[in-house]
């Protein structure tokens, strides 16, 4: 496990109220979906915000529907952003904690990439993260559960295999 990858587990692990993620290449493997789920039953409210069909790697963002389902059943809310690529690649634990970086939410990042980052303890610059995290939803389409279990027979098998591929996205 890299540190990067233990840190961003670590957030998950200890968000107490809110975790917000903002990322353009997520795709979370089934034990960070899991410790997400364990956030949203101890009360954590969880959004995450990822491209809509504004990208510049539609097969890493149809890898990154492999969890979807899952996460929307446990309660996260997922945005998708309409307007042009989104390439923030922000976490925000409890309005107080911020990581802030050039990492992507997905095993390369985690495993492979160099990457540089900063985490950051401060109320207002998470605060204002936050604000403009808040902003950005403006321009964003919530996926819900009833709409995306309504996608495509042809959308879910590139699905299924852009995530049989994801470890070398």
């Amino acid at each position: 496990v890299s540190r990067l990858e233990l840190l961003y587990k670590l957030a998950i692990v200890t968000a107490q109220k809110e975790l917000l993620i903002q990322n353009p290449y997520f795709i979370p493997d089934g034990e960070v979906v899991g410790l997400i789920d364990k956030a949203v039953r101890r009360g954590v409210h969880v959004s995450i915000m990822l491209p809509g069909a504004v990208t510049d790697s539609s097969i890493v963002r149809h890898a990154g529907h492999r969890h979807y389902e899952d996460l929307l059943r446990h309660g996260v809310k997922i945005y998708e952003y309409r307007r042009t690529l989104n390439h923030q690649k922000i976490l925000i634990v409890d309005r107080v904690w911020a990581h802030v970086g050039s990492a992507n939410f997905d095993d390369r990042s985690l495993d492979i990439n160099d990457e540089a980052s900063v985490g950051i303890i401060d109320a207002e610059v998470a605060g204002r993260l936050r604000a403009a995290f808040s902003e950005d939803l403006k321009l964003c389409t919530e996926v819900t559960l009833a709409e995306w279990q309504k996608r495509s027979a042809w959308h879910r098998f590139v699905d299924r295999f852009s995530y049989s591929i994801n470890e070398q996205l």
